[in-house]
């Protein structure tokens, strides 16, 4: 049993000789979050001071960004004013140029229309005077000479002449005919 009692106080030996490290290890701990403390309250001192100066920055630049804000959503309704009114002139826009297009397009038409009535009067004025020119001359010929026939009597007598030529053809076929017989 002596070796028994023997690991019993080494096992006890060893675990006081842990608790001791860990004793001294929780005194550092203890020492360096002392001298933190100290240290922290040494900088909070500091800081407080720092903190209102930052509020007070902090005030300011709220101020700043609010007339930023404000001048921002001042900018975005003349913007909306400004693309609602430039919209409305695109429209405008295409609607005078549609109807800029109809009226050439209606100015070539009666252009065309003028082109064509002016060559239309041009050709009956120059038939007018061709036919007043041989009314004359007929008008003359006919005070020349009044026994020259009427060109009816001439289109009758020429048709008669054809009618007459066939019945000689006729009779001519006939004969021959009968004198084959």
């Amino acid at each position: 049993s002596s070796t028994t009692l023997e690991d019993e106080l080494t096992t006890k030996d060893v675990y006081v000789r842990k608790m001791l490290a860990k004793n001294q290890t929780y005194k550092t701990q203890i020492n360096k979050a002392q001298r933190q403390l100290k240290s922290k309250q040494d900088h909070d001192d500091l800081q407080y001071i720092d903190f209102h100066q930052l509020q007070i920055e902090n005030q300011q630049f709220v101020v700043k960004i609010e007339e930023a804000n404000q001048e921002l959503l001042q900018l975005k309704k003349t913007s909306g004013r400004t693309v609602k009114l430039l919209n409305s002139m695109k429209k405008k826009l295409t609607m005078l140029m549609s109807e800029a297009k109809f009226l050439r397009d209606e100015i070539e038409e009666r252009k065309a229309m003028l082109k064509k009535s002016e060559a239309d009067t041009s050709k009956v004025v120059e038939e007018k005077e061709a036919a007043r020119k041989d009314h004359k001359k007929l008008k003359v010929q006919s005070r020349i000479s009044n026994e020259m026939p009427q060109v009816v009597d001439y289109v009758q007598q020429t048709a008669d002449q054809y009618e007459l030529e066939a019945l000689v053809r006729n009779w001519r076929r006939k004969v021959d005919i009968a004198e084959l017989a």
